[in-house]
């Protein structure tokens, strides 16, 4: 989802879904919450806080996050990488496995599982034409 408008006279946000799905595209209108403080020992101490429900979150490019040192990140593989060691690259850039999630649909038969693996555990293909490398 990407804010494409603030209105503040209206005290609306409007945003644009960009994952795939029925709602891609679609347009969406988030008010903000409001919160009231009222302190009881000082009755006269009143203010109101105005909060939207975002998180501000970051993009890149697996080539762009060499070098970086990323807490918490996520993953998208819907498309496959395309070079030798670009999910080694992806991967080594977190600071913990625990703070890495990744996005991959099972489908594809990029990912999958085998019976002897542990649970919550999925493989990986690593595509590498072995044929190229034979010549």
């Amino acid at each position: 989802m990407v804010v494409t408008e603030v209105n503040q006279r209206a005290g609306i946000v409007r945003c644009r879904v960009l994952t795939e799905g029925r709602s891609k595209g679609a347009v969406e209108e988030f008010a903000p919450f409001t919160f009231v403080y009222e302190d009881e020992f000082e009755p006269e101490v009143k203010f109101e806080r105005h909060q939207f429900p975002f998180r501000v979150c970051y993009a890149m490019t697996i080539s762009k996050s060499q070098s970086q040192t990323i807490p918490r990140m996520g993953l998208n593989l819907k498309k496959d990488v395309f070079l030798h060691g670009q999910l080694y690259v992806a991967l080594s850039r977190a600071q913990t496995m625990n703070g890495v999630r990744i996005y991959q649909p099972l489908y594809k038969g990029v990912m999958r599982k085998k019976p002897e693996d542990p649970a919550g555990y999925t493989r990986v293909t690593n595509i590498v034409y072995k044929e190229i490398l034979d010549e």
